[in-house]
C-alpha cells in the first residue's frame, strides 16, 4: 500500500518538474489536501532545504548563497547609514539657527521631533567618571564631520574606519562603538 503512495507523489513531483502547479492538475490520484502538501514539498525540496533532505535537484552553491548574504547585509547597513546621515544633516541644520538659549524642537525624518537640547552631544568633565555638554560650536564641528564621513562611506564598517582614520569620535546611535 505504502508503495503506491510514493509511486504517486513520484508522478506528480515529475509533473511539478515540467512547471505544472495544483491548479493546472484537474484530476489528480491523490486529494486536493494532499495534492497542495505534495506541491509544498516540492518547492522545499528544490530550493535550499532540499539540500538538508538530500532531494535537491538544483545543486546549492554555497559561495553565492553567502555572497548574497553579504551582499544584503551590506545594503542594509548602507540604508541604515544613509538614515543616520539625514537626521545628522536636521540636526545640523538646527543647531546653525539655534540661539543656544531657546527650547528647539527638530524633525527627525523618520523619527518624529525632538528636543535639540536632547540631540547634543557629551564630552568627558573635568572630572573623573563625569560627562558634560559639548558647545554649540563642538557639536556643529562633530556633526559637519559625522556628515562629511557617512556620505564618503558606503557601510557602516567604512564609516567606523574613517571616523577611526579622522579621529572623528563615534555615534553613540550606532551600536558596537569604537574599541
Amino acid at each position: 500500500m505504502r508503495r503506491y503512495a510514493i509511486c504517486r507523489k513520484v508522478k506528480l513531483f515529475k509533473l511539478f518538474d515540467q512547471g505544472k502547479r495544483p491548479s493546472d492538475l484537474p484530476r489528480s490520484p491523490v486529494s486536493r489536501k494532499t495534492l497542495y502538501q505534495y506541491y509544498g514539498e516540492w518547492r522545499k525540496e528544490r530550493g535550499i532545504e532540499g539540500r538538508k533532505t538530500g532531494f535537491a535537484i538544483k545543486v546549492f552553491d554555497r559561495k553565492a548563497y553567502l555572497a548574497q548574504n553579504r551582499e544584503k547585509q551590506r545594503q542594509k547597513s548602507q540604508q541604515k547609514l544613509m538614515t543616520l546621515v539625514t537626521s545628522w544633516e536636521a540636526t545640523l541644520a538646527a543647531l546653525k539657527d539655534w540661539d543656544g538659549e531657546s527650547e528647539k524642537k527638530v524633525y527627525i525624518p523618520g523619527k518624529g521631533y525632538y528636543r535639540l537640547g536632547n540631540l547634543l552631544r557629551l564630552k568627558v568633565g573635568s572630572k573623573p567618571g563625569t560627562y558634560a555638554r559639548m558647545t554649540r560650536e563642538e557639536n556643529i564641528a562633530v556633526f559637519e564631520k559625522w556628515v562629511k564621513l557617512g556620505k564618503e562611506a558606503t557601510d557602516l564598517a567604512v564609516f567606523e574606519e574613517l571616523c577611526r582614520r579622522h579621529k572623528a569620535g563615534y555615534p553613540s546611535e550606532i551600536e558596537g562603538g569604537l574599541d
